[in-house]
């Protein structure tokens, strides 16, 4: 039987191999990074400990429990973190539990009550409540002291994605702004859904100083659930309870009417919002698999690279980032030889409804034959890899676009035709 005193020295050498595979340049790095969920594994934060929040028997952290706890995983740790693991699994309680809701999410202790009792879990998965949202898409943060140059640099370029991308913009907390993201070095990753009102914390802890893991807690921040919680996901993946650690099928649950809305738009199997195929799983097998149409998709389900073109368009249409026409117009008109708008070469990207356009080359989640992957063709008609407004040999009466609702094909731009 090995002493404490050993396992505290397999935790230190641990914690050196940790601390020497961080170091290393990320171009260097495995791409299969460890994911929110397995981070947040034995972890508990500080302030839910204080609430009574924590499974019994954690020491708050995901070393020392794992260490502790499951001795012979060891090797699993090691091969995970450098990673030798083809499925970046790491070692796993016999019987899963956390203090987080799926896995990253936090939340108060009642309504952690409400949601893992199934009474309100009965959906694109984006905040239902208007209230959740950030006033005029104005979002004060602030950055803990102790957070590492690696946590800062995530932070900062995640902030700039969700700018380059939407309209909602962040800046430095005011002494007088009471609502704000505390971003702070806590275990593991993890965040509120939506505003919440006064310091709101939100996890960069280590091991979660990538962008992408960022942006996506980020994403819960401003206000969306996972996709996979949508009320409708079971048309899209086939869930294996199976394959799930003991403990961890309520982390895949179907969010109420009450918690979230679609608003119509299509499921997205490539948002950043998104689990991955072997989340939770025991056995690396998988715990979602796509079905349907997403068989034929290009799917890169579980990414955490960047926002997909639905979750800009959703983000769009949450915090209102397309104007519509009667809103917006400057009584201008585009000026057209043909006096169809054909020749619109223009970078509107939104329809007279506000909603965000489709790309031309995807097929998700209207399938077209607009793009012919022709070079000639397609910019003599102005289609090509962007979701830009056009009239294609016009055949509608102005520039038009596939919507990226699954409730509307496609509609006018707001664009006026001299």
């Amino acid at each position: 039987m090995i002493s404490k005193l050993n396992f505290l020295v397999l935790e230190l050498v641990f914690l050196f191999v940790c601390l020497l595979y961080n170091s290393v340049s990320p171009q260097l790095q495995p791409a299969n990074f460890l994911h929110p969920w397995q981070l947040n594994l034995g972890a508990c934060p500080k302030f839910m400990a204080k609430e009574g929040m924590c499974p019994k028997k954690k020491k708050g952290g995901p070393l020392s429990d794992a260490l502790f706890g499951r001795p012979r995983d060891l090797l699993s740790m090691f091969t995970a973190v450098i990673g030798g693991s083809p499925t970046g699994a790491v070692p796993i309680p016999l019987k899963y539990e956390s203090p987080f809701f799926e896995g990253d999410i936090i939340m108060t202790k009642k309504k952690m009550a409400e949601m893992k009792s199934g009474k309100k879990r009965t959906g694109r998965a984006i905040a239902r409540n208007s209230s959740l949202l950030w006033k005029g898409g104005q979002v004060a943060y602030q950055i803990h002291r102790d957070m590492s140059d690696a946590g800062k640099d995530a932070i900062r370029q995640a902030i700039k994605h969700w700018e380059d991308k939407t309209c909602v913009r962040f800046h430095k907390r005011q002494p007088k702004e009471k609502d704000y993201i505390h971003f702070i070095p806590d275990y593991g990753c993890w965040s509120y859904v939506g505003r919440r009102g006064g310091k709101q914390r939100l996890s960069v802890g280590y091991g979660c100083e990538n962008m992408g893991t960022v942006a996506h807690e980020i994403g819960h921040a401003l206000g969306f659930w996972h996709e996979q919680s949508r009320l409708d996901r079971n048309k899209y993946v086939k869930i294996h309870e199976e394959n799930m650690i003991n403990g961890a099928q309520e982390n895949f649950g179907i969010l109420s009417k009450e918690e979230s809305k679609s608003r119509n738009y299509a499921y997205d199997y490539n948002s950043i919002m998104h689990y991955g195929a072997t989340f939770f799983s025991r056995n690396g097998q998988p715990t979602i698999e796509v079905t349907k149409r997403g068989l034929k998709a290009n799917v890169d389900m579980g990414q955490r690279k960047a926002l997909s073109d639905l979750d800009i368009a959703q983000a769009r249409y949450l915090y209102r980032c397309n104007p519509k026409h009667k809103e917006d117009s400057t009584g201008e008109c585009f000026e057209s030889a043909k006096n169809d708008g054909r020749e619109y070469r223009g970078t509107l990207d939104y329809t007279t409804d506000g909603i965000t356009c489709q790309r031309w080359t995807a097929l998700w989640p209207h399938n077209h034959e607009y793009f012919l992957n022709n070079t000639a063709k397609d910019a003599k008609r102005g289609v090509g890899d962007h979701n830009y407004c056009r009239n294609p040999a016009g055949k509608r009466a102005k520039p038009w676009c596939f919507t990226t609702r699954k409730d509307v094909r496609w509609q006018y731009c707001d664009i006026t035709v001299c």
